[in-house]
């Protein structure tokens, strides 16, 4: 069973997301073990301007994203999952 609850910062135009999920493993009609799990996520701007910025900041080169499933990069599109590739520098 999984059970999970998540909350925005409290700051303003934050972009992280905190959650705490809960897995409960039950065995025979029985609970047998429970563990939580606790995690934060950082959504980038769909233009990926920010992402781009923080990867260069950090020594990375040759920024480019995909769709998933094909090498196109449409920001507009509402769909999609982001795929970055990138190389460290020398």
């Amino acid at each position: 069973m999984l059970q999970s609850v998540s909350q925005n910062d409290q700051e303003q135009n934050s972009d992280v997301v905190h959650s705490l999920v809960r897995y409960e493993l039950i065995k025979d009609g029985k609970l047998v073990d429970t563990e939580f799990l606790e995690f934060s996520l950082r959504f980038y701007n769909k233009g990926g301007d920010t992402l781009r910025a923080l990867l260069e900041d950090h020594g990375f080169e040759n920024v480019v994203y995909y769709n998933a499933y094909d090498k196109t990069y449409d920001r507009d599109r509402r769909d999609f999952n982001l795929i970055v590739e990138c190389r460290k520098k020398n």
